[in-house]
């Protein structure tokens, strides 16, 4: 990101916008890349939280799941009579009620292969444990989400903990840690879907170079993102930072990963 901000909201909302610069846009970046998509299936696109974030602003196309617990529809067949009629309306809140709602019961409707799935999903464990447990489990419903073949094009899941001004040293790595557990984790569970899965990790700036007096670091220039998937030309580093010293650490570097 080319923007100035060292404002952990501000530069976040760029990022999930899209955008460069502070501009009036009504929707999310991955939005706009479903909306390019044939997205027909029942979940186009899946925030593994209580919430839609930004990057999904504006689509009625996607819904959040923070948790196993919401595969399963709760109460009895009245309960979801009830819903289904609160959600009469022409308004997006009302769209997207009635996509989950429609979704949820497709799926608890499903033929024995989805139905053995859903029963497992208690059981399943996280690709992580302690500092990464959450994220590690969330990407494990995700893997689930794409073995239940609703139509998954575009998913989200967030990683926090990550800014360090305190006591980096440590909580780095097992930041790290838990990132490339989990990551390695869900490539493996999707095996079969390889062709067609791509993930890529973003976070809104990076930190800088130069210790501060608490054994962290402060808010800084440089940001990365990393792409994985079948379809990426990976083993490399792309782009230039800004320092003479640096540019030369990015070739070592990129001379590291050639050799692998």
């Amino acid at each position: 990101m080319t923007h100035g901000t060292r404002s952990h909201f501000e530069a976040q909302a760029l990022m999930e916008l899209g955008i460069a610069t502070n501009q009036n846009l009504n929707t999310g970046w991955l939005t706009r890349v479903i909306a390019a998509l044939d997205t027909s299936g029942l979940i186009p696109a899946a925030a593994i939280s209580s919430s839609l974030p930004t990057a999904l602003l504006g689509t009625t196309d996607a819904i959040a799941m923070a948790g196993f617990e919401d595969f399963v529809l709760p109460g009895e067949a009245d309960y979801v009579a009830i819903l289904n009629q609160l959600y009469q309306g022409s308004t997006p809140v009302h769209g997207s009620g009635t996509k989950v709602l429609e979704a949820l019961q497709a799926i608890n409707a499903s033929p024995a292969q989805r139905g053995a799935i859903l029963e497992d999903l208690e059981e399943l464990e996280s690709y992580s444990d302690d500092f990464a447990y959450e994220f590690g489990r969330g990407l494990r419903l995700l893997a689930t989400l794409a073995k239940l073949d609703v139509g998954l094009s575009v998913a989200t899941i967030d990683y926090g903990d990550w800014d360090t001004h305190v006591d980096q040293s440590w909580q780095f790595s097992d930041l790290v840690t838990g990132l490339s557990q989990s990551l390695s984790g869900f490539y493996e569970e999707v095996t079969q879907y390889r062709d067609r899965v791509t993930v890529l990790v973003m976070t809104e700036f990076g930190r800088r170079l130069r210790a501060n007096e608490s054994d962290g670091t402060d808010h800084g220039f440089g940001s990365v993102m990393l792409a994985l998937g079948k379809q990426v030309n990976g083993g490399r580093i792309y782009g230039q930072l800004r320092n003479s010293w640096i540019l030369g650490l990015t070739w070592l570097l990129r001379q590291i990963f050639a050799a692998y």
